[in-house]
């Protein structure tokens, strides 16, 4: 796969930090990316927890975000909430850094 990628310009993943699993594959990536990363400028979206969610995985989010932020190309965060205009608002972060990572 890594092959594919090198003809890939950029690489966007998106991802959310409401579950323990979902900040175990977060995690996992960071790891993936830390040791041989992706072969292509990667732009991770991330979205946080809601306001909801128990303090130990807004914790655990936190940890998770920080992680892949060190070994990321850039990284969108996104508030948990706010549904509504959660469309507008990666289109215009991602189209920002976007340009930045390629740019």
């Amino acid at each position: 796969m890594p092959e594919l990628l090198h003809q890939v310009g950029l690489l966007i993943l998106v991802a959310q930090l409401e579950s323990l699993a979902d900040c175990n594959a977060v995690q996992a990536l960071a790891g993936q990316v830390h040791s041989s990363g992706f072969g292509a400028n990667t732009l991770y979206v991330v979205m946080q927890p809601s306001a909801s969610a128990g303090e130990r995985q807004k914790v655990l989010a936190h940890y998770s975000l920080q992680l892949l932020g060190m070994h990321a190309d850039s990284t969108v965060v996104l508030p948990g909430d706010g549904a509504e205009v959660l469309c507008t608002r990666l289109t215009e972060r991602v189209a920002v850094q976007a340009g930045f990572v390629c740019g």
